[in-house]
């Protein structure tokens, strides 16, 4: 499998019919890559098939080969299991002063690290097979938690008042950020087949 050492490479399925993602059911592996998180979900329009969070319990920047191999075999499984029409992954966009304080620009190891995992995602599938398109990074875990399944919200964030018009926090924004990526990387591809 990807990234194992051993050349084999087994993600997704031929595509003879790119038209697939402008009609349709289309299935969307959306990844939200990250040195010490990953989400990944599944998704067929607004029904969610399934989603997992990955957490990096090693070194952020060098990242660990086994944490990319973790999260390609994980993004691998989703495109086999849901027999994906597309892999949407987050990109990254280089560090702003102004942004966070400028705390990126002065140490980006978290984003050279988040590179490196968004990258391996990419690669892990080959050409001709399922299409991979990388979504420009927009916070896309901060819209209203009413937004996404009941699923990606947590059963404590659903008992505070009106959770469905707040914006969460904890583990399963990152599936959260997923969700919206699949989305993004979705219209983006449709816009481009268009």
């Amino acid at each position: 499998e990807c990234n194992s050492g051993d050349g084999v490479h087994d993600a997704g399925r031929p595509r003879d019919d790119p038209d697939v993602l402008v009609r349709g059911r289309v299935i969307v592996i959306g990844v939200d890559p990250g040195a010490r998180w990953t989400g990944i979900v599944a998704r067929d329009g607004n029904t969610l098939l399934g989603h997992l969070i990955l957490r990096n319990g090693g070194e952020l920047f060098p990242v660990e080969l086994q944490w990319l191999r973790l999260v390609t075999d994980a993004v691998e499984n989703f495109i086999r299991v849901y027999n994906a029409d597309l892999l949407a992954v987050e990109g990254v966009t280089r560090p702003n002063w102004h942004v966070g304080k400028g705390r990126a620009a002065a140490n980006p190891s978290a984003i050279l690290a988040t590179a490196e995992v968004a990258g391996a995602v990419q690669g892990c599938v080959l050409p001709g097979f399922t299409p991979v398109v990388s979504v420009r990074p927009g916070k896309h875990d901060k819209a209203p938690m009413g937004f996404y399944p009941e699923a990606l919200v947590s059963d404590a964030e659903r008992r505070k008042p009106d959770w469905r018009t707040r914006v969460g926090g904890g583990q399963l924004r990152h599936a959260r950020a997923a969700w919206s990526i699949a989305q993004a990387g979705l219209l983006a591809r449709q816009a481009e087949l268009a």
